[in-house]
């Protein structure tokens, strides 16, 4: 859960197996989320990509056996059965582990029918200049109207100070383990509690 270390001019070391597991896993997110869920964008200024954008799920709608299965082939089952380098594992085994830990997170935190912020991304370069806050309120706004909460997971102080600014707050945390020690490496999330659930209440 570490990040890699960095480098002399600042930038971070680069992983070729980590970068491929996660690009894996974003596509699987799109595939999947394209069956069961919602993306909001906010384009760039040169209208070429996105500046933000936010995976989301309404009230009631959680992910299928189809769905998930769906999302496995279309991001392609080759690295899960072909990869045996150790970093693609550890990286795996870390991922897999935290999502244990969301699932866990997701069904005590919030019990009730809620809106279900997935992920929030901001292009790097563009990071604060509220394109994110934009897309937060937006979702904000929808639990309002149907008289619902909306519920995220995060990790780290400085994501919760964020959402907090924008009405959330901290359900319980959850610590995640990796497992296996010396077979995946690397240090257990335990960083401001691990795991993060929180619950933004609608407005009166």
């Amino acid at each position: 859960f570490e990040p890699l270390p960095r480098q002399p001019d600042g930038s971070f070391l680069h992983c070729p197996d980590r970068e491929d597991f996660f690009k894996w896993i974003t596509r699987f997110i799109f595939a999947e989320n394209s069956v069961t869920g919602r993306m909001l964008g906010i384009r760039n200024e040169k209208g070429d990509g996105y500046a933000a954008a936010l995976f989301l799920k309404s009230p009631g709608q959680t992910p299928y056996s189809m769905s998930l299965l769906s999302g496995v082939f279309q991001a392609g089952l080759s690295p899960l059965i072909t990869s045996r380098s150790k970093p693609w594992q550890q990286t795996r085994g870390k991922f897999l582990a935290m999502a244990d830990a969301a699932l866990k997170c997701h069904d005590e935190c919030a019990p009730e029918p809620h809106w279900y912020v997935m992920a929030l991304m901001a292009d790097p370069e563009l990071q604060g200049k509220g394109y994110g806050k934009r897309l937060l309120n937006f979702v904000n706004e929808l639990g309002d109207r149907e008289k619902v909460p909306v519920y995220l997971e995060t990790v780290g102080a400085g994501n919760e100070a964020i959402y907090r600014k924008r009405g959330y707050e901290v359900v319980n945390r959850y610590p995640v383990g990796v497992g296996a020690e010396d077979v995946l490496g690397g240090p257990a999330l335990t960083e401001n509690g691990g795991l993060l659930g929180m619950k933004r209440e609608c407005s009166a």
